[in-house]
């Protein structure tokens, strides 16, 4: 996929992203296709929140879902499927106040229940991925749209 700014760099998508937030799945549902490519819609419950003022259950859309004509399953450049019950990382676009859209690829960090259990407890996870996160956005590169 191609981005306007190299994602890979945990400071550049801190700077690109609008909210980023260690996030549970509470439900999803199909969107609309849109240019041939259907979208998932998932609520999502903010555990904690590192860049953004969203707070709550919210509405984010995630490119690639199940064509309704077929059932056939599509992914956008090998992203990752939110799925309900599930937690993640999750670094999204959007204005604040309306559906976010979740970064493909570099913007789903998945996570175990016992990342989110340590989290509650220690503030952060095993592999660190929230610290890393924290320093990212400290230290963001801003992106100019």
């Amino acid at each position: 996929m191609d981005f306007p700014t190299d994602l890979s760099d945990p400071r550049r998508l801190a700077g690109y992203a609008s909210q980023i937030s260690v996030v549970t799945v509470k439900s999803i549902r199909p969107g609309e296709e849109r240019f041939g490519t259907p979208w998932t819609i998932a609520d999502v419950r903010i555990e904690l929140s590192l860049k953004g003022n969203q707070q709550g259950t919210i509405s984010v859309l995630q490119q690639g879902g199940k064509r309704q004509s077929t059932g056939t399953a599509v992914r956008i450049g090998g992203d990752t499927p939110l799925v309900q019950g599930k937690s993640y990382l999750l670094s999204t676009t959007g204005t604040p106040g309306s559906n976010q859209t979740v970064i493909p690829v570099y913007g789903i960090k998945p996570l175990t229940t016992s990342d989110l259990e340590k989290l509650k407890t220690t503030g952060d996870t095993p592999a660190d991925e929230v610290s890393d996160m924290r320093r990212a956005v400290t230290h963001q590169i801003p992106f100019t749209r």
